[in-house]
């Protein structure tokens, strides 16, 4: 595994806090699976034996993924950075270390730094993506972050985080044709991984193609990964396809029955609407 190779292992970990799908009322958030989280962690695992100089800090950056003590992560980087002035990957992880523990000025500071030496970062890049769409004020910001998420997808033929990101932007901002080629590409490259392939089952129902996307989510919903938003875009597709909304509703109820969906009040909320919706028009 190459240096280069490794980095797009880091950011797949902080991908929760920009992933949206606003074509509905709300912003409804895809939530990174445990199962990609662990992958990631795997991956990091072996590639910090192959680089034993950066295993201390990516030990603890993957620690502090866990405990939440960026903090402590920060005080590491800086003493390996003491050490070895301007590594970059060092600092890259000092920027990430810095957006998850809330210091987004400093992130972006780093991040800068980091492609001042790799213009293709695709840590940096992404950090600096994600930032935009945080103040996302205008379209413009839209416009720069998809273009920081595009340069480090494509110039990166390992990356994933960057890609998903790009792929939901694209969703938002109406481009389902844009979004459906990335998820293809992306599905290639984690191993048809759940949240890409949820991806790409919305841009199919986006392009008007409603079995392909019917068999993306019953596939989903049977292995239980992502159940609860499979669930909910399933019953979607019977409420507005087949116009069948007592079983958009049972697949709804079902849903709520079997998922554990305490730490997921927001699609909680958004299945529960769903239900008073269908049943007001029963």
């Amino acid at each position: 595994m190459t240096l280069k190779n490794l980095k797009f292992l880091i950011f797949v970990l902080s991908l929760p806090t920009c992933v949206h799908d606003t074509k509905q009322k709300d912003k409804l958030k895809i939530f990174l699976t445990k199962d990609h989280v662990e992958l990631s962690l795997n991956l990091l695992n072996n590639a910090s034996t192959s680089y034993k100089k950066y295993k201390n800090i990516i030990s603890d950056v993957k620690k502090a993924t866990t405990d939440g003590q960026w903090n402590r992560s920060i005080k590491v980087i800086k003493l390996f950075l003491g050490r070895h002035p301007y590594d970059n990957l060092a600092m890259s992880l000092l920027a990430f270390s810095y957006y998850k523990s809330g210091s987004l000025r400093k992130a972006a500071y780093f991040s800068k730094l980091v492609l001042n030496k790799d213009q293709d970062n695709p840590i940096a890049l992404n950090l600096l993506g994600i930032m935009l769409l945080k103040k996302s004020k205008i379209l413009n910001d839209f416009r720069n972050a998809k273009t920081h998420f595009y340069q480090a997808f494509q110039n990166n033929p390992t990356e994933i985080a960057a890609g998903l990101n790009l792929a939901y932007l694209q969703l938002s901002l109406g481009n389902a044709l844009a979004a459906e080629k990335t998820f293809l590409e992306l599905s290639k490259r984690c191993d048809s991984c759940a949240i890409a392939s949820l991806g790409l089952a919305i841009s199919y129902m986006r392009l008007e193609k409603p079995l392909q996307a019917k068999n993306l989510l019953e596939t989903l919903q049977k292995s239980q990964k992502l159940h609860a938003i499979s669930s909910y875009h399933l019953a979607l597709y019977s409420k507005n396809i087949l116009h069948d909304k007592e079983h958009s509703n049972s697949i709804l109820k079902e849903a709520l029955q079997t998922d554990r969906l305490h730490n997921n009040s927001e699609i909680k909320k958004r299945i529960k609407e769903l239900i008073d919706s269908n049943s007001q028009q029963l």
